[in-house]
């Protein structure tokens, strides 16, 4: 399965962060933990991640506001400061999920990256 993250419609716009946060929250059953970056840059490490992209995430840590997700309509999601990065279990999952996360990009005005 191909990763799918909401970004900015266009390259140089700023993601907006604020209103997604409150869009998630706002998800039936949403549950929202502190995401746990350390693991994803060990697991950046052991896959070869260059140390920039490290730094990016050291900085994320550093700021606080990345964000698990998981609500009872199947979303499982990282709100990061510039994107969210969406997680699916099969292939029928992600089927039930996208038209959910192509009407969040919508309402964000952004787009779906695969």
């Amino acid at each position: 399965m191909a990763a799918v993250r909401i970004v900015p419609a266009d390259g140089d716009a700023e993601f907006p962060y604020a209103e997604a946060l409150v869009l998630l929250q706002a998800m039936r059953g949403a549950v929202q933990e502190q995401a746990d970056i350390a693991s994803v840059i060990a697991a950046g490490k052991r896959v070869g991640w260059p140390q920039a992209l490290i730094d990016v995430h050291l900085e994320y840590m550093k700021h606080g506001k990345c964000f698990d997700f998981t609500t009872d309509t199947g979303i499982s999601c990282t709100l990061w400061e510039d994107n969210i990065f969406f997680r699916f279990r099969s292939a029928d999952h992600e089927a039930q999920c996208m038209p959910i996360i192509e009407d969040l990009a919508v309402r964000l005005s952004c787009r779906v990256m695969r």
